[in-house]
């Protein structure tokens, strides 16, 4: 990308991160977008337990990593 000029490549780079913060804005529980979930429904009602909101999370993770 770089031999095309710097302004493709400033392109791409943007492209690539606007990309990235889309995907961490998903509600996946290893995500940004799981964590603000969570709290959004600690907001509305009782907080979640600790062994839940883990089991959550590693399912999330399981689930990036497939």
């Amino acid at each position: 990308m770089a031999r095309w000029g710097w302004d493709r490549l400033l392109g791409f780079v943007a492209f690539f991160s606007t990309q990235l913060f889309l995907l961490n804005l998903l509600p996946i529980p290893a995500l940004d977008g799981g964590h603000v979930l969570f709290l959004g429904m600690e907001g509305i009602g009782r907080p979640m337990r600790e062994e839940m909101r883990m089991r959550l999370t590693m399912a999330g993770m399981i689930l990036l990593l497939g």
